[in-house]
C-alpha cells in the first residue's frame, strides 16, 4: 500500500508543475478581439484546471462531487457573461456618453463642402486670388484652363500649393483649342477659334469632336500640374449639352477622375456609369448682390446634407482680365468674401467640413 502511495505522489508531483505551466497561456486568452466571449471561456478553463489534478484519481472518493461543483460554478459564470454581454456597460453615463460620442461623429459628417474656384489659369490676377482664397479662406480645390493665358503661371503656383485640389476647366467657348481646328470642325470658327456659348450650343455638335479636344486638354493639365487632375467641370457650365454632358461623363469613366454635375439627373446618370460627383451643386454664389458676405453666410445655412460643391471665382483685377473678362470687379469682391473668418467661422458652427474632389 505504502508503495501505491508513494508512486501515485510521484505521479502527482511529475505532472502538476506540466498543468501549471500551461496555465499562464489560457489566461492570456482574453486579450484578443472577442474579449466577452475569452472571458467566460477563460472561466471555463479555469474551472477545469482546477478539478484536474484530482480527475481520474481512485483514492479521492470526493472527486465525483468535486467535479460537479466545478460544473455547477462554470455554468454561473458562463450565464452571468452571458447576460453581461445582453446588458452592455453597467453604467448608464457610459452609455450616454457612447451615444453623445457616436452622434457628434455622425453630425460632424452630415455636411462636406467643396468649395471649387474656377479659372485658374485665366490670368495671373485670377491665378492669385485663387490661391490666396485657398491659403487664407475657405477654398479647396480649383480647375486649370490649358488654353488661357495664365497657364503656365497657374502651373508653378500649383506646384507651391499641394493642398489645393487641382482639376481641369474643359473649355470649347474661349480662345482656341489644343487639337487642329480641322479635326473638331463642329466647335470652331473658320478662324480655327471657339465659338461664343450661345453660338456653340446653338449649332449641330459633333459629341466625339468634343471628347477628343476634352481628352486633349486633360493630358495637357496632367503634364502641366505633374499630378493626375482631381476632377473635370467646364466653361460656362456647357456640358447642360447633351452631347456634351456625354463627352464630359466619358472622360470622367476613361481617366477615373470625378465630374461636376448640375442637376440631380445628371448626377445619377454618371454615377450609373461609375463616375464619382458630389451629391449638390451651387452656383448661386455669383453676380454682383449674391457674392457678399452676408449672402455666402444664408447659403451655409441651407446646405443639405451630403456633399456640397460651391462654384466661385475669386480672383485680383489686372489689365488681361479687365480688357477680356465681363466677370472682373466682382472677383475681388468674392476674394474678400472667401477670405472673410465669418466664412470659416460659420462652417465650424455649422457643423460643415471642408473637402475636395479626392475624397469622393
Amino acid at each position: 500500500m505504502r508503495c501505491r502511495i508513494a508512486a501515485g505522489e510521484r505521479d502527482r508531483r511529475r505532472h502538476r508543475p506540466a498543468r501549471r505551466a500551461r496555465s499562464p497561456r489560457r489566461i492570456e486568452s482574453p486579450q484578443g478581439r472577442h474579449g466577452d466571449e475569452a472571458r467566460a471561456q477563460h472561466d471555463l478553463d479555469r474551472g477545469d484546471g482546477e478539478a484536474r489534478p484530482d480527475k481520474g484519481r481512485s483514492h479521492d472518493r470526493h472527486a465525483p462531487r468535486k467535479r460537479e461543483a466545478a460544473r455547477a460554478r462554470d455554468t454561473h459564470r458562463s450565464r452571468r457573461d452571458r447576460a453581461r454581454r445582453r446588458r452592455g456597460p453597467s453604467s448608464p453615463r457610459g452609455v450616454g456618453l457612447g451615444r453623445a460620442r457616436r452622434a457628434r461623429v455622425q453630425q460632424a459628417a452630415v455636411k462636406r463642402l467643396i468649395v471649387n474656384a474656377d479659372d485658374f489659369g485665366r490670368s495671373t490676377g485670377v491665378n492669385l486670388g485663387i490661391v490666396r482664397a485657398h491659403r487664407e479662406g475657405v477654398v479647396t480645390s480649383t480647375t486649370l484652363m490649358t488654353n488661357a493665358p495664365g497657364t503656365a503661371h497657374a502651373a508653378t503656383l500649383a506646384a507651391t500649393t499641394p493642398g489645393l485640389g487641382i482639376g481641369v476647366h474643359l473649355v470649347l467657348t474661349y480662345a482656341r483649342p489644343l487639337l487642329n481646328p480641322s479635326r473638331i470642325r463642329s466647335l470652331v470658327r473658320e478662324d480655327g477659334s471657339f465659338w461664343r456659348p450661345s453660338e456653340l450650343l446653338a449649332r449641330s455638335i459633333d459629341r466625339r469632336e468634343a471628347l477628343m479636344e476634352y481628352r486633349a486638354q486633360f493630358a495637357r493639365a496632367r503634364e502641366r500640374i505633374g499630378r493626375e487632375p482631381t476632377h473635370v467641370d467646364t466653361h460656362h457650365w456647357i456640358h447642360d449639352h447633351p452631347a456634351l454632358s456625354w463627352a464630359v461623363c466619358e472622360l470622367a469613366r476613361e481617366t477615373g477622375s470625378a465630374a461636376r454635375t448640375h442637376t440631380a439627373e445628371q448626377r445619377d446618370e454618371y454615377r450609373a456609369k461609375g463616375v464619382r460627383t458630389p451629391d449638390h451643386f451651387t452656383r448661386e454664389f455669383q453676380h454682383p448682390g449674391h457674392i457678399e458676405v452676408t449672402d455666402l453666410l444664408a447659403l451655409l445655412s441651407r446646405l443639405e446634407d451630403g456633399v456640397t460643391e460651391l462654384m466661385c471665382h475669386p480672383g485680383e483685377p489686372d489689365p488681361e482680365l479687365i480688357a477680356t473678362s465681363a466677370y472682373a470687379r466682382e472677383r475681388p469682391i468674392e476674394l474678400a468674401t472667401l477670405t472673410d473668418p465669418r466664412a470659416r467661422a460659420a462652417l465650424g458652427t455649422q457643423g460643415i467640413a471642408l473637402a475636395t474632389f479626392a475624397e469622393l
